[in-house]
């Protein structure tokens, strides 16, 4: 006679990980936005601090046309701001137990031809608005090269706008918020275009025309995350836009 077969006992399968729901999302999407801009303000705060000196009086109006457009100001808020930013993201996603921050924000190394197709379709996005001003004339604003102008340390500058504010800016927007919003009711759709609408928004030192042009760069950054499944492609595409940007504002100070 053959023994009976024991059946194998049933084994649970683990459970899937899963980013911070929806409003969990929004909810630290908001500290951070603080914390963010609370940053950049003492950074910038400080610096004005140090150079006016302390107990001096300041006139408020004056002081905040002059941190908007001065670039050492922008330059040092900006960077000091993304390095905290950074670490308060990773911490809020680090509280999710049970997913890497890889996981969780879809940090995943890209082949080069990937990297260089999306480059492409930034420079044709910038020829068409390029297009699209010849005959819907924009507002003259001269933001950028106030801000070029008086960066003082230009090797400062270039950091903050072609590295610090990409990396922060897409951590934020393609990542954390991105991740969490396209995993709740809203999908992918309504990820990029959420994504895309805030991100605009907080460059308000620009006028509406440029802000629809900032819009329209973050539905095309939102694609491309969807796409790929890598954070590293819009933060390429962003510090790629940005350099363009910055070398030709230097260019156009140098004629």
């Amino acid at each position: 006679m053959t023994a009976p077969i024991e059946d194998e006992p049933t084994v649970e399968p683990p459970p899937v990980a899963t980013r911070w729901g929806f409003w969990a999302t929004l909810a630290f999407s908001v500290v951070i936005v603080v914390i963010y801009a609370g940053a950049q303000g003492f950074a910038i705060g400080l610096i004005v601090g140090i150079q006016t000196g302390v107990g001096s009086e300041i006139n408020q109006e004056e002081l905040v046309e002059s941190v908007v457009s001065n670039g050492f100001y922008l330059s040092v808020g900006v960077i000091v701001s993304a390095w905290i930013g950074s670490l308060v993201i990773a911490a809020f996603v680090l509280l999710r137990k049970g997913i890497s921050l890889k996981e969780y924000l879809a940090i995943k190394k890209m082949p080069f031809k990937i990297y260089a197709i999306w480059s492409v379709f930034v420079l044709i996005y910038l020829f068409a608005w390029q297009g699209v001003s010849l005959v819907w004339e924009p507002p003259d604003t001269d933001w950028m090269a106030k801000a070029y102008q008086t960066a003082e340390y230009l090797p400062l500058f270039w950091i903050a706008l072609v590295i610090a504010a990409p990396l922060a800016e897409e951590l934020f927007f393609r990542g954390f918020l991105f991740e969490g919003l396209r995993d709740s009711w809203m999908g992918s759709t309504g990820a990029v275009l959420v994504t895309s609408i805030a991100w605009a928004a907080i460059h308000m030192q620009y006028e509406m025309f440029q802000m629809v042009i900032i819009g329209t760069l973050g539905i095309l950054l939102g694609i491309a995350k969807v796409k790929t499944r890598s954070l590293y492609i819009p933060i390429a595409m962003h510090s790629f836009n940005n350099l363009i940007a910055t070398v030709a504002t230097s260019l156009s100070l140098d004629i």
